[in-house]
């Protein structure tokens, strides 16, 4: 009798007794499969990871696949520094996914900015004035009717 008795305590809880609060199919009690927050059905082991701050497959970690980069931007000109990123789900108003910008303080100057004579690289690719160098020719206007003689060609 006491061999029956002792093997009645080592069994498993019959499902009737284990406990789905959420009705996720997942049950609150421990086990290979147990439900690490049994007061939401969307989370449960082998749940898909959404970038959420919120652990949504019971696996012990957080946001594992939905972290990207951000970069702060805070001229909001959609391109933000390098430097002081971060990866995180969406840190929300002030930040970008796009790197680039080199003069975070004016939203005219980014990568996707044209080049401008003004002696700055707005296009922050490095080079200053590049592509706005025109080649001009001058010529004098000595009356000052705004044409100059062809023959003062500089």
């Amino acid at each position: 009798m006491s061999i029956l008795l002792l093997l009645a305590c080592l069994s498993p809880l019959p499902v009737e007794h284990l406990t789905d609060s959420d009705g996720d199919g997942f049950y609150a009690e421990p086990g290979p499969d147990q439900d690490c927050n049994d007061g939401d059905p969307a989370i449960f082991p082998g749940a898909e990871e959404i970038c959420d701050y919120v652990d949504n497959n019971c696996d012990g970690n957080a946001d594992e696949q939905g972290l990207s980069a951000w970069y702060p931007d805070v001229d909001r000109d959609g391109y933000g520094v390098e430097s002081g990123g971060q990866d995180d789900c969406d840190p929300g108003d002030g930040w970008s996914p796009v790197p680039g910008d080199c003069q975070d303080s004016d939203p005219a100057i980014n990568p996707a900015a044209d080049e401008v004579c003004d002696e700055m690289d707005n296009d922050c690719d490095g080079t200053i004035d590049q592509d706005a160098l025109d080649p001009l020719t001058w010529f004098e206007d000595v009356d000052h009717d705004g044409y100059g003689a062809p023959e003062t060609e500089s």
